[in-house]
């Protein structure tokens, strides 16, 4: 009779322990949303570059970001973001030849403007439900 006990008593903690775990498996993206949208440039498709979305406040936390290729970009929910309010920066660097020397410090001139980057303007707000499709039409000429 005692082993019976005992051994009860060792299914039940072992169940115990590998109950919490098995929930943790199940794909929960905690609340984090899908992102998707498109970015043009003087009306064309940006051809390549990348998006990042910075939570407003910043102990928010959660930060996130995607390439662009040919106008388009996707994060999925298991990277996406929690609802709320993001900066958006978009980056797209010029395309060195190979004979060309790049900027000072190596690095290809930016296509895009500082104030969709560096000094970004851009805000998108992630919902907690629907779709989050953003669409960033920007221009390269100053500011209006």
């Amino acid at each position: 009779m005692k082993s019976c006990a005992a051994w009860r008593l060792f299914a039940f903690c072992v169940f115990a322990v590998l109950a919490p775990l098995a929930v943790g498996c199940g794909g929960d993206t905690m609340g984090r949303r899908a992102v998707d949208g498109t970015v043009t440039l003087d009306g064309k498709p940006l051809s390549h570059g990348n998006v990042r979305f910075e939570p407003q406040q910043q102990a928010a936390g959660t930060s996130a970001g995607a390439v662009i290729a040919d106008g388009a970009f996707h994060i999925d929910s298991e990277q996406g973001l929690p609802p709320g309010v993001y900066r958006v920066s978009i980056s797209c660097p010029g395309v060195v030849e190979a004979n060309q020397d790049a900027d000072e410090g190596g690095l290809a001139e930016e296509l895009v403007p500082a104030r969709y980057n560096q000094n970004t303007t851009l805000e998108a707000t992630v919902a907690p439900d629907g779709k989050n499709h953003f669409t960033f039409d920007l221009t390269s000429g100053d500011a209006g």
